[in-house]
C-alpha cells in the first residue's frame, strides 16, 4: 500500500497545542491535493493513504513542495512488520529505483522506533543489505555517499519503505497565525515578504497600488502573476486590491519640497491599506521594506511612515542583504515574473535627489498643507478593484438560477409530496417513529443530491468528531438557506431551531416540521421563552438539535455575534456541543441576492465540547465563536468595485 509520509520540524517542538498545529496543516494540505488519500495524524507524522491504488501524482508532489509547515516528505511503501513482508517491500523499491537509474552503490538505513521489533537497526540493515547483494549483484554497498539509500521505518502503526526524502518549505501552516495585508509591488522585494510572513503562518491578503496611463496592462498582468505565484503556496484565498494611485502621485509630484514626495507617497500609501485592512478584517500589514537599500528606507524614514499606520507594520526583510532575498525570490520561483520590465508605481515620479532623512512633524505639517490629499486618499479608495471574473459569473448565476427553479423545484414539489403522503400512512399504520426514521432517510439523501444537482463540490473535514449517539447540539455558522440541507445530508438529519417563517415554505417547511424542529415567532416575546422549553425537553430526550446562534444569515461571509442565552439550555444541562463551520454556501446564494450559484463549499466538523469546562453561557458562546471562526477562509465582501 502507498502512503505518503509527511515530517515536521517545527511544529514537533510545540507542546500542549502541536496537535491544533498538526490538524491545521492536515487541513492546509487536504484542501489542496486531489482527494485519493485518507489523512491520518500521528505524533509528529501526516500520513496519506492511498485509495484505491491511486496513488500520488506529479501535481501533488509539486504542491506538498509548497505547503508551510511540511519538513520533508517521503513516498513510500506501507508493510506488515515481519521480515518476509519488509523483504517483498524492499525488492520492489530497489528494483523501481534501477529501472530508470545506473544506480552502482546501496545503503539500507533503519530507524526502529518500534522497540518490539526483534532485531535492532544494525542488525535488521544487515539482514536487508544481504538480501539486496543477493538479488542485485550489479550494486554495491557504500554506507557514506550511497546513490542509492533505502530506508525502513519501522513502528507501531506498520513498516514504511522508501527511497527518498523530499524538501517541504518547513514553518508555521498557513492560518495558524492571524491574518494580514501586505503592501504588494511588481519587484522582488515585497513578493518573498509575503511568503516569509505565509511561513510564519499568517494568512494574507494583497494591495497593490498602479498609476495609469503611466504604468500599463502588462504591469498589472505582472502584479496578477505575481499574486497568482504566491497563492500556491497557501489553501486560503489570495485577494489583491489594486488601487489607482496616479492623481495622488501628481499632486505630491508638484509640491515645492519635492524631496519628500516618496515618503509622502508612502504615507498615503499606509493609509490606505490600512482601511482596507479594516474592511478585511486583518490585524497587521506587511511591507517588503528593507533598511539602508533605498533612500526611502532609512531608520527616520521608515519611522515617519510607520507613523501614519494605525497597525503594526512587519517588516520580514528588514535585515536581509538585496543578494540574500534573490535567493529566496529564485527559491520561491518568483524571481523570472519579479524581474520583468514593467514600472510599476513605486518606480515613477521619482524625484531626482530623494530624501534620506525626515521629520515627522515636519511631514505632518507639508500633508496639513495639501487639503485636498484627504479628499483622493478616500477617491483612491473608492476606486478600488478586486480582480474577479464578475460579469460572465453573473451571467451564469442567471442562467443557473432559471434551471434552478423550473427544474430542481419542481422535482421537490413532486417528489417531496409523495414522500410526506407516504410518511403520513406510515403513521396511522406503524407509528410516529417509523414514520420519522423514514423521513430522515429520505432527507438526508436529499441535503447531498441538492448539491450535486446545484453542481457543488462539498469537503468534509472532521467526519471522525461527530458523536454516535444523542443527545447533542449543533453549533453552526449561518451563510446560506443551503446551510440547512447541508447539515441535514453531510452531518445527521437533525431538527433545528428556526423563525417560523421558514415553516411557511411549501413542502420543505413541511419536512423540518416532521424532523421535531422548534420555530420562533421573532415577532413575539414569549416565543423565545417556549421554544427553550422545548428545546430543552428535547434534548433531554436525547434527540440531536441544530441551531445557528448568530440568529440570522451572515451578510459578509464572516461570523457574527453571538445572541445571548442561545446556548443557554447546553449550557444548564451540560449537553454535549458540536461545533461546525460552514464556508462557501454564501457564494451559492447570498443573503438578499436572488441569484443561485454552483461552489466549492468546506464543512468543518470540530471536537465536541463539554459545556461544563465553562463558567459561564457567555464564555461558552465566545469559545465557539473562536472555533468556528478560525475555519472562515471566505474574504468578507467589500464595499469595494469589483472586475
Amino acid at each position: 500500500m502507498q502512503v505518503v509520509i509527511v515530517r515536521v520540524d517545527e511544529i514537533g517542538l510545540k507542546n500542549k497545542n502541536k496537535m491544533f498545529f498538526m490538524h491545521k496543516l492536515k487541513d492546509n494540505i487536504q484542501s489542496k491535493i486531489s482527494q485519493n488519500f485518507i489523512f491520518r495524524v500521528n505524533n509528529n507524522r501526516i500520513y496519506l493513504i492511498s485509495q484505491q491504488n491511486m496513488g500520488i501524482t506529479v501535481k501533488d508532489v509539486d504542491i506538498l513542495k509548497k505547503i508551510f509547515g511540511i519538513h520533508s516528505f517521503s513516498i513510500a511503501e506501507k508493510t506488515e512488520s515481519n521480515i518476509d513482508s519488509i523483504k517483498i517491500q524492499v525488492y520492489k523499491v530497489a528494483k523501481k529505483s534501477l529501472e530508470n537509474n545506473n544506480y552502482k552503490t546501496f545503503k539500507i538505513s533503519v530507524n526502529r522506533a518500534n522497540k518490539s521489533f526483534p532485531y535492532n537497526s544494525q542488525e535488521f540493515a544487515g539482514i536487508i543489505g544481504e538480501f539486496i547483494l543477493n538479488n542485485f549483484p550489479q550494486l554495491k554497498v557504500d554506507l557514506n555517499h550511497p546513490e542509492l539509500n533505502i530506508e525502513i521505518d519501522i513502528r507501531k502503526e506498520g513498516t514504511f519503505i522508501f527511497n527518498n526524502r523530499l524538501e517541504g518549505p518547513s514553518g508555521l501552516p498557513v492560518g495558524t497565525s492571524s491574518k494580514g495585508t501586505v503592501l504588494l509591488s511588481g519587484g522582488i522585494d515585497s513578493p518573498v515578504a509575503t511568503l516569509l510572513m505565509m511561513r510564519r503562518g499568517m494568512s494574507l491578503n494583497a494591495v497593490n497600488f498602479y498609476s495609469p496611463p503611466f504604468t500599463g496592462p502588462k504591469s498589472l498582468s505582472k502584479i496578477l502573476k505575481i499574486g497568482s505565484i504566491v497563492s500556491e503556496y497557501t489553501s486560503f484565498p489570495f485577494y489583491l486590491y489594486v488601487v489607482p494611485l496616479t492623481k495622488i502621485q501628481l499632486l505630491l509630484r508638484d509640491i515645492k519640497e519635492n524631496k519628500y514626495s516618496v515618503i509622502l507617497q508612502r504615507r498615503s500609501m499606509m493609509r490606505i491599506t490600512n482601511k482596507i485592512s479594516d474592511i478585511t478584517n486583518t490585524k497587521v500589514l506587511v511591507s517588503g521594506e528593507n533598511l539602508g537599500q533605498v533612500a526611502s528606507q532609512t531608520i527616520e524614514n521608515l519611522l515617519t511612515i510607520s507613523d501614519s499606520s494605525q497597525k503594526v507594520v512587519l517588516r520580514p526583510l528588514i535585515g536581509y542583504t538585496k543578494n540574500e532575498t534573490i535567493k529566496l525570490s529564485h527559491k520561491f520561483g518568483l524571481y523570472e515574473t519579479s524581474i520583468l520590465p514593467y514600472e510599476d508605481s513605486c518606480s515613477v515620479f521619482i524625484p531626482s535627489k530623494p530624501a534620506t532623512k525626515s521629520d515627522t512633524n515636519h511631514i505632518k505639517s507639508i500633508e496639513n498643507s495639501l487639503p485636498n490629499l484627504g479628499e483622493l486618499e478616500e477617491e483612491a479608495l473608492n476606486d478600488v478593484k478586486k480582480y474577479m471574473k464578475k460579469v460572465l459569473e453573473t451571467i451564469k448565476a442567471v442562467l443557473f438560477t432559471i434551471w434552478l427553479i423550473i427544474g430542481f423545484f419542481g422535482v421537490v414539489i413532486v417528489y417531496g409530496s409523495y414522500v410526506l403522503i407516504k410518511a403520513n400512512i406510515l403513521e396511522k399504520r406503524k407509528g410516529s417513529k417509523a414514520s420519522q426514521e423514514y423521513i430522515r432517510t429520505v432527507v438526508s439523501w436529499f441535503g447531498k443530491v441538492t448539491f450535486k444537482f446545484l453542481n457543488s463540490k462539498i469537503s468534509v473535514f472532521g467526519e471522525e468528531n461527530i458523536p454516535k449517539q444523542g443527545p447533542y447540539v449543533i453549533v453552526s455558522n449561518h451563510q446560506s438557506i443551503f446551510d440547512i440541507p447541508l447539515i441535514l445530508g453531510y452531518i445527521y438529519p437533525t431538527a433545528f431551531i428556526a423563525k417560523k417563517e421558514l415553516a411557511m415554505i411549501p413542502i420543505l417547511g413541511s419536512f423540518i416540521k416532521k424532523l421535531g424542529s422548534i420555530f420562533i415567532d421573532r415577532s413575539n416575546s414569549k416565543s423565545g421563552a417556549i421554544a427553550l422549553k422545548k428545546f430543552a425537553k428535547l434534548s433531554q430526550s436525547g434527540e440531536i438539535i441544530s441551531l445557528f446562534p448568530e440568529g440570522t444569515r451572515s451578510l459578509d461571509g464572516q461570523v457574527g455575534e453571538f445572541k445571548n442565552g442561545t446556548l443557554l439550555i447546553p449550557f444548564r444541562y451540560n449537553i454535549k456541543i458540536l461545533p461546525v463551520t460552514i464556508d462557501g454556501t454564501i457564494k451559492m446564494s447570498k443573503k438578499g441576492s436572488a441569484f443561485i450559484k454552483p461552489s466549492n463549499i468546506n464543512l468543518f466538523i470540530h471536537e465536541p465540547i463539554e459545556p461544563k469546562h465553562f463558567a459561564s453561557e457567555g464564555e461558552l458562546r465566545e469559545c465557539l465563536k473562536s472555533i468556528i471562526s478560525e475555519k472562515i477562509t471566505s474574504e468578507p465582501q467589500l464595499a469595494l468595485k469589483e472586475t
